[in-house]
């Protein structure tokens, strides 16, 4: 008996598959983040809330014209209705601690959606 494939995760679109399907999993997941630990416990914006990272799922619609500084906004669905949007703040890239402009657009994005009342407390 052969071992399971690996999975590469420097690869967005591993990510993006790994992320619905953990949303598979926890439909009602109230949010989701994907990016480096390193991230989410010394460069996040705000120490209770959610950090952007790489990835975030948060159980709401949200529009390029509400979150200009993501690279992508990915609707996600159940059935024919949004349930939710998967946000990613670096897109053809893996997001790294060591890229400074990643860290800044994570940031962006976090402070964008708290002024908005949308980041999670």
């Amino acid at each position: 008996m052969s071992a399971p494939p690996r999975c590469n995760w420097n690869n967005p679109v591993n990510m993006k598959r790994f992320v619905f399907g953990l949303l598979d999993i926890w439909p009602v997941a109230s949010q989701v983040n994907a990016g480096p630990l390193m991230y989410y416990t010394t460069y996040k914006v705000f120490p209770k809330r959610p950090g952007a990272g790489w990835m975030l799922y948060l159980p709401r619609p949200i529009t390029a014209t509400e979150l200009p500084e993501a690279a992508e906004l990915v609707p996600v669905m159940r059935e024919d209705e949004q349930r939710g949007t998967l946000i990613i703040s670096v897109g053809e890239r893996v997001f790294s601690v060591d890229e400074p402009e990643h860290i800044k657009i994570a940031n962006s994005i976090e402070v964008r959606l708290a002024d908005q009342d949308i980041l999670p407390r």
